[in-house]
């Protein structure tokens, strides 16, 4: 009977064995080729338009904002919303992958399968330098199992938004040179390793993660006396952290990202609640991108879940992991399986540590799932040897189907969904704003979708060489009923049921779960639940937004527009929307009042 279940749970793994190294490449190309079509989005574009500016800095490319001088000139650019924090600050020192965006400016600034086939480069590197790690991990006689960890690793679905969507470059090549250098510390090369560290953390502040593979490396692997000489990852770690000091580098006064160095009592917290989601959804589906899309006490049901989901993890990992403490006394040789796998459970725990400082989302789970695939691929090399019951070959059979078929089928899907970001910044606004006209007008949209988007469209329009406004600006979201009266010829009177932008706490009225809730979350994302008071005043450059009556947590309701023209003057254009469709509104007369109904958040 034992036999049986070991044979059907051992399916993937044959499966995979039979197709050889060669089919996991033609599997990967056809897998991930949706990614040739997902197209520039959101950053991506604004970031084409910077490579074409003469005074533009590769430094510059993720120096979004750094001062409130700089709130101030995106606000006037409409790339920030006008209810965004004027402290907000977003600056990421990426200068290795800035630099990788110069070679594709240089190469074909606007033909994006180059674009997307040079972030496919990458992937295929982190891939190759994981199945270096795993030859260390679960000895090279496993070659089944690691053929298996490396595919399941190079196919998982969690990698989807990270392949489809070119601004998470960064992540995929800090991953990729992080492999390696954890590769090289198990294979004893600390020098190339530490220069590789270096490079890891200059693509993307997700390279940190790759000190959690080293940490394990040095509690399960390194001998003893050995250990100290992990002390010269301090240098590349002590360089980077100067660098991102003085350059004013980091997430500040946003909900997006958190400040972990300045409050780590409350990311200790976050920790708790984010951390199981994150490597829960490694091992499973990536269920951690429903977090968004639930109100905050389903959102907590979510995590508590997750935290309960870790108990038939560990049950299943440990005879992977009950072994006694290792002697240490040849490090050399491949590693006992014990040690690779409480390596492989160590690392991929620790990484998830520092990806909590952002909002949970399954593009976090490069790192973490290097450890977890390698994990997935020790419960296969223990089957093959063996050494599970029963009821583990079952639950190791479930876990062997979800990551060895369903997650590759998945994958074509996810990297798909990246381009729903088209619709909210593009397809929404279709058969608007398109005159010649327009684009020498600014555009004042009433009511958006997602008002952190909005701004984008501009930029994407002229990358496809269509026209379209000078600016747009966000005032409402359309997911709420507005009214709006007009005062003078230059002033409307802007009042939103349940106000501008969730206040901190994310108090989300309705609906109570739903895409619309992942809207109301991204436009909070810039504003940190930052109040706003009855007189406060925001310039924006075309206008000043006046808050009339906020609601008690902060909230602005009412607010005036003020403009320096009037509003029927060609340099203006309205936009609202009917039924999730954008149409331009006539500005009414003096005196009169419109109201705008609620919308759904995709056209209808």
């Amino acid at each position: 009977m034992t036999d049986r279940w070991t044979r059907l749970a051992l399916l993937p793994v044959r499966l995979w064995e039979r197709l050889g190294p060669r089919g996991l490449v033609i599997g990967a190309v056809l897998l991930c080729a949706p990614m040739l079509f997902t197209g520039f989005q959101l950053d991506d574009v604004v970031q084409r338009t910077l490579l074409d500016s003469p005074d533009f800095s590769a430094m510059d490319m993720f120096r979004f904002v750094r001062t409130p001088e700089d709130v101030v000139a995106r606000q006037h650019e409409a790339l920030l919303p006008w209810w965004s924090d004027p402290n907000l600050r977003l600056a990421f020192f990426r200068p290795v992958t800035a630099w990788t965006h110069l070679v594709d400016g240089w190469v074909a600034p606007t033909f994006f399968p180059w674009h997307a086939l040079h972030t496919a480069a990458w992937c295929a590197v982190a891939c190759l330098g994981a199945a270096a790690i795993y030859r260390r991990a679960l000895g090279e006689k496993a070659g089944a199992a690691i053929l298996f960890a490396t595919a399941i690793f190079a196919l998982d679905d969690a990698h989807g938004m990270t392949l489809g969507w070119l601004a998470n470059r960064n992540a995929v090549i800090a991953a990729a040179f992080g492999t390696w250098a954890v590769a090289s510390h198990l294979n004893g090369r600390r020098t190339l390793a530490a220069v590789l560290l270096g490079l890891s953390l200059c693509s993307s502040e997700a390279g940190v993660a790759t000190f959690g593979y080293l940490a394990a490396a040095a509690l399960f692997v390194d001998h003893r006396r050995d250990r100290w000489k992990a002390l010269i990852y301090g240098v590349p770690l002590a360089l980077w952290a100067a660098a991102w000091v003085q350059g004013g580098y980091g997430g500040a006064h946003n909900d997006g990202y958190f400040d972990a160095l300045g409050q780590p009592r409350a990311f200790a917290s976050i920790v708790l609640e984010r951390a199981p989601m994150l490597w829960g959804s490694a091992w499973t589906v990536s269920f951690v991108d429903l977090w968004m899309l639930l109100e905050p006490r389903r959102a907590h049901e979510l995590a508590r879940w997750s935290l309960a989901l870790l108990v038939p993890i560990a049950w299943l990992c440990w005879p992977l992991v009950k072994a006694v403490w290792p002697t240490h006394e040849n490090p050399h040789p491949d590693l006992v399986p014990s040690r690779g796998a409480r390596f492989l459970l160590a690392g991929s725990l620790l990484a998830v540590v520092p990806v909590c400082a952002t909002l949970p989302s399954s593009r976090l789970l490069l790192m973490s799932g290097i450890g977890v695939s390698g994990l997935v691929g020790a419960l296969a090399a223990a089957l093959l040897r063996g050494e599970l019951g029963r009821w583990r070959t079952l639950a190791a059979g479930l876990v062997l189907a979800v990551h060895g078929v369903l997650s590759p089928v998945l994958l074509p899907l996810a990297i798909l969904n990246v381009r729903v970001f088209q619709v909210l910044t593009v397809d929404n606004w279709e058969g608007v704003l398109v005159d010649a006209g327009a684009t020498e007008a600014d555009a004042i949209a009433l009511q958006a979708p997602v008002g952190l988007f909005a701004g984008y469209l501009p930029y994407a329009r002229r990358l496809r060489g269509e026209p379209g406004p000078a600016r747009l600006f966000a005032i409402a979201p359309s997911l709420q009923r507005s009214v709006v009266e007009r005062l003078d010829e230059r002033t409307l009177r802007i009042q939103v049921d349940r106000g501008v932008a969730p206040p901190a706490g994310g108090v989300r009225e309705l609906p109570p779960t739903g895409p619309h809730i992942s809207a109301e979350w991204l436009d909070r994302t810039l504003t940190d639940g930052c109040p706003h008071y009855d007189g406060d005043v925001v310039d924006m450059g075309r206008f000043e937004v006046r808050v009339v009556e906020p609601l008690p947590d902060g909230r602005p309701a009412t607010f005036d527009l003020v403009f320096d023209a009037p509003l029927e003057a060609p340099s203006l254009r309205f936009v609202v929307f009917e039924d999730g469709h954008a149409k331009e509104w006539t500005p009414i007369r003096i005196g009169e009042t419109a109201i705008l109904p609620a919308n759904p958040l995709f056209p209808r």
